[in-house]
């Protein structure tokens, strides 16, 4: 499944978070990837990974342009949000 989002207008570069969330505990976490509006996939950081959900960040980015979300390997339901901020949250592992 494809999702384009936009990021707001203003100036400084963005964080996109996106979450995916399954509905269905019987069938895997998706797998979330990001793409730029020219196709080129962007490298992400994992935040979350587990117990039906996956959680990846993404920093700098630029405001105003189209981004696209796929979520693949999900058979079942799911809760997808996309989120645009300016402070990308601090990963402690």
């Amino acid at each position: 499944d494809f999702y384009r989002v936009k990021a707001p207008s203003g100036t400084g570069q963005r964080v996109l978070t996106v979450n995916v969330q399954t509905l269905d505990r019987v069938m895997g976490v998706p797998e979330i990837f990001v793409y730029d509006s020219t196709g080129n996939l962007l490298n992400s950081t994992t935040l979350a990974n587990g117990h039906g959900t996956r959680t990846i960040q993404l920093t700098g980015l630029n405001s105003s342009e189209s981004y696209f979300i796929r979520v693949s390997g999900s058979t079942g339901n799911y809760r997808l949000t996309a989120d645009f901020g300016t402070v990308a949250t601090q990963h402690v592992t």
